[in-house]
């Protein structure tokens, strides 16, 4: 086994990529499928020293990247808004800069992730172990077989290094490559001062909008309004939750875990009650005789304490001091209690509801232990299973028929996006949300060998029938989106002419940023002397500008900074220069980055290092290209 490890990782450890990100761009199992436009695939993008980013790479990797984002709920893209906000194509470049970098930083520091290190991390991954802690090879061998072996092992050896850097001390002595710490130390440390505020959006909902004026929009603008490439596929999709019903458990083991269970399931007696506390115990007397009497509860609680009842809640005896439980618990039915003498005084409970002790037996738990149970073996068997469905495939089955055969869910997937999502913009189906799946579906090719996939939690097949290339839309398919997206163009055009017009009055010296703010009765913002870092923790008028603010050409600038669906103006009120600072330190800043997550301003640094040395080279036209055509694609507008 270890024999086939090596073989699997000895070409690889060589050129790991070094960071706390796995990088997208890695993970390129089906980059071979895609249908590219613009250059061909080869087409340079980016170029670090005698390292290349091709165009077939970075639009699998803006594609996965959209994946990866679409599995965290507070950062799915669903919009060009979105897109536009993340931006992912440029995210790929700057990993790709970084990775490029990385390995010649982190040998600097005499860091590495060994063949040996990287086989031991594979034998201790919980994805192949068995219930007693030994290796599973065979289930290994299957996930190999089915998944991008360069990736897993990427990701695997940046977690051998991420783990050593954690522990290492920082040294006194710490260098960074020759050339580095001079543009890195001034990079972090520059800081700009700016003042500014967001200009007001004027109603246009009241605009009306010829089809004239929308069929122009619609033309000029027709690569936003397209329909994405679409996929009709049938998938089968399982795990431990679809297949758990069909296994048998044995009596002697749900016996055991009731066992184990019932003290835990078993519910005591409570009862709702509430206190007045007093001084003495004829105080007390007084009050329950007069309770009983027909006063009210609140009242006599206002008369002795000035204040409500004190609500204990909805209490067990064990919760409640000894004398209280004995008193609150022997009666039978709720109502006003003798008073409770204690040192303090003495207490007047009043019982409101009792809620009987539940005993849980066998018969009401049973349910719940079978099925806790019966999962545990549809996990285990979930492998098995998925071998008996390859099997089956590999015989020529259809689907349809070894869906039936093993009584296992069959979907049907007509005409969807990237997104799982259909013409009419709905979610097609559950499994859609699994990014693996969606990327299969997309990989694949009519009439494709059918090739289950596994890991640890489900597992998949996909056919597909159909591919639909990326067409435009009409007016009329387009018409909801036309009309926003042409009224929101309206808007920005309105306010970036404002924000001209005040730019010049600014520069001519006729009024201030404040008079401007002042004029349009809106509140002027203020972010102090701040580096990158600094404003980025800042309002989101400064955090969202900050490339355009430390791009200004000084002190007195203006910036008129489009954000999503505002405008705003700033002007740079201070500049103050980095400094380089000591070689060590900015070393140490920058392990301490590597140790705990990578922060994407330092990116600048370093490619600002790479540009000094003429070693550094995007093309910004492919970049824009392959970001353009994905964004078209996933049917974002």
């Amino acid at each position: 086994m270890l024999a086939h490890i090596r073989a699997w990782s000895s070409s690889l450890v060589a050129k790991i990529i070094i960071g706390m990100i796995v990088l997208a761009f890695v993970l390129l199992a089906y980059a071979g499928s895609l249908t590219l436009r613009g250059g061909g695939p080869t087409e340079t993008v980016a170029k670090v020293g005698d390292q290349v980013l091709q165009r077939q790479y970075l639009e699998a990797s803006v594609r996965q990247q959209v994946a990866q984002y679409n599995q965290i709920p507070d950062f799915k893209i669903e919009t060009m808004a979105d897109y536009e906000e993340r931006d992912p194509a440029r995210q790929v470049v700057n990993s790709f800069i970084q990775s490029a970098m990385w390995p010649e930083q982190v040998n600097s520091l005499g860091i590495e992730a060994s063949e040996a290190e990287v086989r031991d991390a594979i034998v201790r991954d919980p994805r192949f172990l068995r219930e007693d802690g030994s290796f599973n090879e065979a289930l290994f061998n299957t996930f190999a077989l089915n998944n991008n072996r360069d990736a897993y092992m990427a990701s695997l050896a940046t977690q051998v290094v991420s783990s050593k850097i954690r522990g290492l001390p920082l040294a006194e002595d710490l260098e960074l490559p020759a050339g580095w710490s001079q543009p890195i130390g001034a990079y972090l440390s520059e800081k700009r001062a700016v003042e500014g505020f967001w200009l007001p959006r004027e109603s246009v909902s009241d605009i009306a909008v010829s089809d004239e004026q929308l069929a122009t929009y619609l033309s000029d603008n027709q690569s936003a309004f397209m329909w994405p490439e679409l996929r009709t596929a049938q998938v089968i999709a399982f795990t431990a939750e679809d297949t758990y019903e069909r296994y048998d458990v044995e009596e002697e083991r749900v016996l055991a875990l009731y066992e184990r269970r019932k003290d835990d399931a078993n519910q005591p007696e409570t009862r709702v009650i509430e206190q007045i506390s007093v001084e003495t115990l004829e105080q007390a007397q007084g009050y329950v005789e007069r309770l009983r009497a027909g006063e009210q509860w609140p009242a006599i609680a206002f008369e002795a304490t000035q204040a409500a009842p004190m609500s204990l809640g909805d209490v067990s005896a064990d919760k409640l001091a000894p004398a209280l439980a004995d008193a609150a618990f022997k009666v039978l039915e709720p109502g006003i209690l003798d008073p409770v003498a204690s040192d303090e005084g003495a207490t007047i409970l009043r019982v409101l509801s009792i809620t009987p002790a539940v005993e849980a037996s066998l018969e009401t738990m049973r349910p719940e232990l079978e099925r806790e149970l019966k999962l545990v073996v549809a996990q285990r068997n979930l492998f098995d299973l998925s071998q008996e469905l390859d099997f089956k495939l590999g015989d020529g089955i259809s689907l349809e028929q070894a869906a039936a055969d093993l009584d296992l869910p069959l979907v049907s997937l007509d005409q969807v996006d990237r997104l799982g999502r259909n013409k009419a913009g709905a979610r097609a189906a559950d499994i859609v949300a699994n990014a693996d799946i969606m990327a299969a579906v997309f990989a694949a090719k009519v009439d494709d060998e059918n090739v289950v996939s596994t890991d640890e939690t489900i597992s998949y097949v996909v056919d597909l029938s159909a591919i639909e290339a990326p067409a435009p839309k009409t007016l009329d398919e387009a018409r909801a989106e036309l009309v926003a997206a042409y009224l929101n163009a309206e808007a920005l055009k309105t306010m970036e002419a404002q924000a001209e017009a005040l730019s010049a009055r600014i520069t001519s010296g006729e009024i201030s940023m404040a008079a401007a703010a002042s004029e349009l009765g809106v509140e002027l913002q203020s972010l102090e002397a701040s580096t990158r870092n600094q404003a980025a923790q800042a309002d989101p008028l400064f955090a969202g500008a900050i490339e355009a603010i430390f791009g200004a050409e000084g002190e007195g600038a203006l910036l008129t900074q489009q954000q999503s669906a505002r405008v705003a103006l700033m002007q740079i009120t201070a500049v103050e220069a980095g400094d380089a600072g000591e070689p060590s330190d900015v070393a140490k800043q920058t392990l301490a980055v590597l140790a705990n997550s990578w922060q994407t301003d330092l990116s600048d640094a370093y490619t600002q290092a790479l540009r000094e040395a003429g070693n550094y080279r995007i093309i910004n036209r492919v970049v824009n290209e392959v970001s353009e055509a994905v964004a078209i694609e996933l049917g974002l507008q």
